[in-house]
Formats: structure tokens, sequence, C-alpha cells
């Protein structure tokens, strides 16, 4: 499936500068087309905050799909442990299932550290 971009207030009832929240109707046809179609996980971006963990977006029905919200955290110099940053990769095992690992990057004092050695989120895509 095609990637796409959204904000992160696509998936809230909230109005930020010119960024408005997807219609109820059209939150549910697109979580839903999503979970047909296999997607796991939502990308957004352009967020003043990090969220250091995944939000789950859910239809009506039931269907999640983890929401990762990537801050803004290059655009500056970083001020705090606010800042963050992922990354993502793609593995397939050796039984060629594909697994979607994600690490949270956080500043610390004077640079970008990972909060673990392990991927914080490791999530089957097959």
């Amino acid at each position: 499936m095609a990637g796409f971009e959204v904000t992160p207030e696509a998936f809230r009832d909230i109005h930020l500068a010119e960024a408005y929240p997807l219609n109820v109707k059209s939150r549910e046809a697109l979580v839903s087309l999503s979970s047909l179609n296999g997607v796991k996980v939502f990308l957004t971006g352009h967020n003043h905050r990090f969220a250091a963990r995944p939000i789950p977006v859910q239809s009506s029905s039931g269907e999640i799909i983890l929401e990762f919200q990537a801050a803004t955290a290059l655009k500056r110099p970083p001020a705090g442990e606010s800042r963050g940053f992922y990354v993502h990769q793609l593995v397939l095992d050796e039984h060629e299932k594909l697994w979607w690992n994600t690490w949270a990057y956080r500043w610390r004092s004077t640079q970008f550290l990972p909060l673990g050695k392990t991927p914080d989120y490791t999530i089957p895509m097959s």
C-alpha cells in the first residue's frame, strides 16, 4: 500500500494553526481502510512535543493502528528532555517474517541517546 502523511491533529479533536482534524467519518474510513490493507503503523510529523511511546488509534469497530508522533526535534537546538525522535528499522527474519523495530531517542544533557539498547517496540508486520 502506498504511504501518505497526516498530521497528529488528524486523529484528535483539536485545531492548531492551519491543522484541522479529520471529521469522524473520514477518520473511521482512514483507520478501517488502513487496517483492511495491513497497515500497522501511522507516522505523523511536525509535533511540538515528543511522545516517547506510540498512541493507539482505534476505529469504532475495534481496529487499532499505532501512531508514532515525530517531534520537530532536529529543527533547532534541543531544549530539555522533551526533545526526541524515533529510529525505525524493518527486518526480515530467518523465517521470512517481517518486523518493524523502533527505538526512541531523547535529548540527554549534551546528546540524543536511545532509551534502551534493544528496540522499544517490535511490531510483527506479516
